[in-house]
């Protein structure tokens, strides 16, 4: 059971993506991370390749923007896990509403195709109490996004 919102939506996402794993036509592995409040919410492993996932859920209306956040922070820690983890891939995934999901590939998330903003910001989703800060994110456009929609509990590829 979540002690709070934050749990919540950590555990939603990773039951979301569960689903989403148990459609693949290829023999997948889901091993999400034992806690929490871990950098990252878990791996799935394809035959002999490997991907560290970070999982977020968003407001479904943010699914209309041209482009979507990542907290710098998560985006180094995203990145050290995959290769301290010797993963193949990393993937940062969104979930607007349990029906659309927006896989992004490391590979595509850098300074040259992905501006660096600041933003001021609560300084913990989890304790919204703890106050704002300046934060700084990577604004990656859609373009580089995998985008699925759920339909009749069936996952179906948009692009």
């Amino acid at each position: 059971m979540a002690n709070n919102e934050f749990q919540r939506h950590e555990i939603i996402g990773r039951h979301w993506f569960e689903s989403f794993v148990n459609q693949l036509k290829i023999k997948s592995i889901w091993q999400p991370t034992a806690n929490t409040y871990d950098f990252v919410d878990g791996y799935l492993t394809q035959g002999n390749k490997k991907a560290v996932i970070e999982i977020k859920t968003r407001n479904p209306n943010y699914v209309k923007y041209s482009s979507h956040w990542m907290e710098l922070d998560k985006f180094m820690n995203l990145t050290k896990t995959k290769i301290d983890s010797n993963c193949n891939s990393g993937w940062y995934v969104n979930f607007f509403g349990e029906d659309i999901m927006y896989i992004y590939d490391l590979k595509n998330i850098n300074t040259n195709n992905c501006p660096l903003i600041r933003k001021w910001v609560p300084k913990a989703t989890a304790d919204p109490s703890k106050g704002y800060e300046w934060k700084q994110f990577l604004d990656i456009p859609t373009k580089y996004a995998i985008r699925f929609e759920r339909v009749n509990n069936k996952w179906t590829r948009l692009n």
